[in-house]
């Protein structure tokens, strides 16, 4: 099994590398000056918290509790809603594998959209500058939808995947075997089977996501291979190329703190079933008291949702949008808002219904339904609930989370 307990500081770059001992030996034999060295660490595709605005969850020990202490009900129900055997997803492979200045920005905004094309090239040309002159006007119009020209581009310099060198690492571990290369090969064809794209065997699709899902499977061998990952880079490659798709697909891993919800244990996912559950007893406490009564546990419907990016249930139209955003707002916050968005949006629906195959049906497959008239609402909505769904919220449910977990693993 491999371990990542020995970590070396970088001394050149401020990227890092996760590699097993095994693997690492079998790269250090090629004579090319492109083989990664050890002074790298965990990992290439990750970067500095500084560089990723993205709060860590090592700063869950400055939160103070005590402005939101336990609620007495959480202890008694953890054993439920984080046991992870009650999950529904279809196969258990998945449980088995291991800006500028002002005035511009007036400019910017007095835009046509059908005339918008000057704010999205200069964002792509110049991302960090803009965002940084005006960080609210950036993320107005990309909860808009980023345009089909520059969807893929963007999506690579906010999640600074084009800011590492796993692009050769890639090319070097194209060929090596797989453990895993026959659960893959069973679940591409199950991967996005309605689009032309991925339909064919030895089509560009199906190639494309099989190297990229073996080549992972190497490089972080104490994850390996999960089913929900095929959902999240097939929707990469419909965007960008094959080694780019990787690399962004890397950084969402580790930089976004993606990799715990794959992790053996599972953690991660636990952690946003809870975080999940918390918000429903806040904004949908009716709602949550009615799934309840009716047996419907949060893990249920919401696993599938946060192992694929909603990417296995909803329309594509909608998934391409929540990642338009995630890389901004960040993973986490933008999967609870728009999982918030839609129940609340189904609350009337799902609150007439009194039977366990109904309730489910609509979660697992009908939740866009209330938003037909436009999947750009949904966004709309979420991004309503920035005050009381962010990441200092999601912090103090971690830490709780955290110590009932304790409590919960001591009892």
């Amino acid at each position: 099994m491999t371990t990542f307990a020995d970590f070396y500081p970088i001394s050149s770059e401020k990227e890092n590398i996760i590699l097993d001992s095994n693997l690492l030996k079998r790269l250090s034999q090629d004579s090319t000056p492109k083989s990664p060295s050890t002074e790298y660490r965990l990992s290439l595709g990750a970067l500095p918290e500084a560089d990723l605005e993205l709060d860590s969850f090592s700063t869950l020990g400055s939160i103070d509790l005590d402005s939101s202490p336990l609620i007495s009900s959480e202890a008694s129900t953890i054993s439920l809603e984080l046991d992870l055997e009650h999950l529904s997803y279809p196969s258990p492979v998945l449980l088995k594998a291991p800006f500028q200045p002002a005035q511009l920005t007036t400019v910017y905004a007095e835009l046509a959209p059908q005339t918008n094309h000057a704010f999205w090239e200069d964002l792509a040309n110049n991302f960090d500058q803009v965002y940084k002159e005006a960080p609210e006007l950036v993320r107005e119009k990309l909860y808009k939808g980023i345009p089909s020209a520059y969807r893929g581009r963007l999506w690579k310099i906010m999640s600074k995947g084009d800011r590492t060198f796993l692009e050769t690492l890639y090319m070097q571990l194209i060929d090596e075997a797989s453990p895993h290369d026959w659960n893959i090969s069973l679940d591409l064809p199950r991967t996005f089977p309605r689009l032309e794209m991925f339909q064919d065997k030895d089509g560009p699709g199906q190639t494309g996501m099989r190297n990229i899902l073996r080549v992972y499977s190497t490089y972080d061998s104490q994850v390996g291979y999960c089913q929900g990952f095929g959902h999240i880079v097939g929707v990469l490659l419909m965007q960008l190329e094959e080694c780019e798709a990787f690399c962004i697909f890397v950084r969402m891993m580790e930089s976004y703190n993606l990799r715990t919800t794959y992790s053996h244990n599972m953690i991660g996912l636990e952690l946003r079933i809870y975080q999940l559950r918390s918000l429903m007893s806040t904004h949908l406490p009716k709602l949550l008291n009615h799934l309840d009564a009716h047996n419907v546990k949060t893990g249920m419907y919401s696993t599938q949702w946060f192992l694929t990016i909603f990417g296995c249930c909803f329309p594509l139209s909608l998934v391409q949008r929540v990642y338009d955003v995630m890389f901004i707002d960040g993973i986490d916050v933008t999967l609870l808002r728009v999982a918030l968005a839609l129940l609340k949006r189904n609350e009337a629906q799902l609150l007439q219904l009194d039977q366990f195959e109904d309730i489910m049906k609509v979660l697992s497959t009908r939740m866009c339904e209330p938003f037909s008239g436009s999947i750009g609402d949904i966004l709309a909505e979420a991004k309503k609930l920035e005050k009381t769904v962010n990441k200092k919220i999601l912090q103090v449910y971690a830490k709780k989370h955290e110590l009932l977990r304790r409590i919960f693993d001591r009892n």
